[in-house]
């Protein structure tokens, strides 16, 4: 590779899965995704699977035992698994004899560098001193100088947060504890955290902030007084989805545009990536090629490239790219020219956070030649609205842009014998203002009749029987958003035969709901709502309707973290897509945070981390969950976001193109 063309950084980021107890019996779920037995993290005679170089830790008589009683512990010391578990349940029996009396077992931990402890979550275990614990806990009154206070089944941040998270009361763990071998139990379930001892439980902690739920197991002897920690029977169960995780891929941190997509560029059979100006060749992503004249952005501010897709446009067997710009300008889409390519090597691709670059053109790559850039065919001259789609609307097994032009929602649509000539717009509705920065725009077939519907945040455009003379669309009210979210969409996410709706509140507040169609047409049923189509608080829980279909909704991701079951929140869901991340044959959520949309002070939650989310679709009895599943903290969403199967191994990934780059998010499996 020559010198000047830079490998992109590649970080394990792996993802989790965050089911509640309860949810892991659920019959519909496939084999694949259901439950691991239990199975042994120690052979009873070996380290094999663990590592550390400490000579504390020892096997002796089919147990790990580490410390000694016969000196001091100098420093704390640890030995952790080779691989890394997020969801999981953890059991293993402890014994801890001599004053120093303390230990623990790290979860979701990782070494830190060049330093002999580990940063993570642990369950602790042993005593500590009373007085201490009284002033953490908040008991008040004098104890004896050399009492101790167990801490048993309490949950510790370690060279992280430095401070206990939860804990049981001293009087109820004493109750519970055994002389000898006492068992402790873990179980990590995204967020939420359960430790029980002997079988009970002593603490439900919900994590509230983004941090890696992912790590190795370790064991923890702690330094101080001679102490000596026996453990044994050490197994752990992973919980369903816990081998979904993700290697992130940094492939430039210059702003370009606010999505990116993927297919097959230069006809090698190999999925290749398009983000602003350059398509970044397959299978590893380390050479660009320009098709249009670079510029950065200063991500204070705004691109010229909102939408990215790919197709053959004009039947020459090589796959164009169409790009949809800032709300109000135009479609252009433009035509591979086939080869050669010419190979524009990498330059580095990180700035020194100094903004603004010079506007005038991106980092300047050497090129072995003057770039042949591609024909830019400009079909459309203002696409309005934030969220317009590119996919087969009208039935005809090609795809249209589905947007609003001059105050109307519609359709524009080549003549695909000549792509190259400008595009037509079909309107569906009348002209109601609606203009260019619009928010929330989706399709899908709401009433079941096979034909795609129109959805936007005020209700639904009936797709007519038959589109001939191009008639106006029958409109249903219902008022799905206020202000206006990102992509729209219509599934049966709750598996009971009718499509839902699922849409953003604001794109640039909080709120992500579920609208679960009721069907009142069905049948079933259904009083709440249903008297002439009678339309009632949007409150959560509450009914909205629009005769004959009647909508429930139902708040995923609120305001604050008690809006969750699994206490994520964030603002600004301005990008939305749908695949089945998990492989159990139904559609998840994939989705997160748009980073500095309007600038570095125009977030609702001001520069908080740029996370990404799949949110797993967990059918139930009463409805349907979303169990959110942190991919990454460090890119976030743009206006669009891509998840399908980019290197080819029936995996989903995720690309990115925003304010922070363009990010590719490979799924990976133990």
């Amino acid at each position: 590779m020559p010198p000047s063309i830079r490998r992109a950084d590649s970080v394990a980021i792996p993802a989790v899965l965050l089911c509640a107890a309860s949810l892991l019996s659920i019959s519909a779920r496939t084999a694949h995704a259901q439950s691991h037995d239990y199975h042994a993290l120690f052979d009873g005679e070996s380290f094999a699977g663990w590592e550390g170089s400490s000579d504390l830790f020892r096997v002796e008589n089919g147990s790990i035992v580490a410390g000694r009683l016969d000196e001091s512990i100098p420093e704390n010391a640890f030995l952790c698994t080779t691989r890394e578990y997020s969801d999981f349940e953890l059991k293993l029996d402890v014994k801890i004899d001599g004053p120093g009396d303390n230990g623990g077992i790290q979860f979701r931990s990782r070494r830190l560098p060049a330093h002999f402890e580990v940063s993570g979550y642990q369950a602790d275990a042993g005593t500590v001193g009373s007085e201490w614990f009284n002033s953490v806990i908040g008991i008040e009154g004098p104890v004896a100088p050399d009492a101790r206070s167990p801490v048993w089944g309490s949950l510790y941040d370690e060279s992280r947060r430095n401070r206990y998270l939860a804990w049981g009361m001293p009087d109820d763990v004493n109750r519970l504890l055994n002389d000898g071998w006492n068992e402790l139990t873990v179980r990590a379930e995204g967020p939420r955290i359960r430790i029980l001892l002997n079988g009970q439980q002593t603490v439900d902690y919900l994590e509230k902030a983004h941090v890696p739920q992912a790590g190795n197991i370790c064991l923890q002897v702690h330094s101080g007084a001679p102490t000596e920690i026996a453990h044994r029977n050490i197994r752990i169960k992973e919980l369903p989805g816990s081998y979904v995780a993700f290697e992130r891929t940094r492939l430039d941190d210059f702003f370009y545009g606010e999505g990116a997509n993927f297919g097959d560029l230069n006809g090698d059979g190999i999925h290749d990536l398009v983000s602003g100006p350059y398509w970044y060749e397959g299978p590893d992503f380390s050479i660009r090629h320009e098709y249009y004249k670079p510029k950065a952005y200063d991500p204070a501010h705004y691109s010229d490239n909102f939408f990215a897709h790919v197709l053959d446009f004009n039947g020459d067997s090589r796959n164009d790219i169409l790009i949809i710009g800032f709300p109000g300008q135009t479609a252009t889409w433009f035509e591979n020219p086939g080869p050669p390519y010419l190979d524009i090597p990498v330059p580095p691709a990180r700035h020194d956070g100094v903004w603004p670059l010079p506007m005038d053109d991106a980092p300047a790559p050497a090129t072995k030649d003057t770039t042949r850039y591609w024909a830019a065919h400009v079909v459309f001259d203002i696409v309005d609205n934030e969220s317009p789609w590119w996919t087969d609307l009208t039935g005809d097994g090609k795809p249209e842009i589905v947007a609003i032009n001059n105050g109307r929602y519609g359709y524009i649509e080549p003549d695909w014998t000549a792509p190259e000539k400008p595009w037509p717009f079909t309107p569906i509705s009348p002209e109601n203002g609606w203009q260019r920065f619009t928010h929330g725009l989706g399709v899908g077939d709401i009433n079941n009749d096979g034909r795609m519907d129109l959805i936007e945040r005020a209700g639904w455009w009936e797709q007519p029987a038959s589109l001939r003379g191009n008639p106006i669309w029958s409109f249903h009210e219902v008022p799905f958003s206020e202000r206006g979210g990102s992509q729209m969409y219509a599934y049966d996410f709750d598996g009971d035969g009718d499509n839902d709706v699922l849409t953003g509140l604001a794109a640039h507040g909080y709120g992500f709901v579920l609208y679960e169609n009721l069907v009142i047409d069905s049948g079933r049923s259904d009083k709440e709502g249903r008297a002439n189509g009678a339309r009632r608080s949007t409150d959560s829980g509450s009914m909205v309707s629009a005769a004959p279909i009647s909508f429930r909704k139902q708040v995923i991701i609120g305001e604050t973290a008690e809006d969750n079951p699994y206490g994520v929140v964030f603002a600004e869901i301005h990008a939305v897509d749908l695949a089945d991340m998990d492989g159990d044959g139904v559609l998840d959520v994939v989705t997160g945070k748009r980073w500095w949309s309007h600038g570095v002070e125009g977030d609702p939650d001001i520069n908080p981390r740029a996370v990404l989310y799949w949110l797993q679709t967990v059918r139930t009895d009463g409805g349907v969950e979303f169990v959110p599943h942190l991919i990454d903290d460090d890119s976030g969403v743009g206006v669009q976001i891509v998840a399908g199967d980019i290197n080819g191994d029936s995996l989903p990934d995720v690309i990115v193109g925003n304010k922070k780059g363009t990010t590719l998010l490979t799924q990976v499996r133990d």
